[in-house]
């Protein structure tokens, strides 16, 4: 199995997690923050072997990067409003990501 299916199969499961535990909402709230966390990780994977094999990936890669360097530089801003920072700042970032890997997935097969 191919390590972009991995990590798409990682993420769906990864979302299924989250939005269960919101059910009991400061669980879903952790888990998406732990959902962050692993997208981070999976973003430095993406961007060591695809970075310089194709442009499209590139490009969003890069959109990727700078978006989630932007707010996680305004994090001290919101401070105490720590739940809507995570929520108005991490969902857009959770459907982009899982965008990207799609696309990384149609690019390796």
């Amino acid at each position: 199995m191919k390590t972009t299916t991995r990590l798409l199969q990682l993420n769906y499961g990864l979302i299924l997690i989250m939005v269960l535990l919101y059910s009991t909402f400061w669980g879903g709230v952790l888990m998406q923050i732990f959902l962050g966390v692993v997208h981070i990780c999976c973003y430095i994977y993406l961007i060591t072997y695809y970075f310089n094999r194709h442009k499209t990936l590139k490009t969003h890669l890069l959109i990727y990067g700078i978006v989630t360097v932007v707010l996680l530089s305004l994090f001290p801003i919101f401070g105490g409003n720590l739940l809507l920072s995570v929520w108005i700042g991490s969902v857009p970032l959770i459907i982009y990501f899982t965008y990207i890997l799609h696309q990384t997935k149609k690019v390796q097969s």
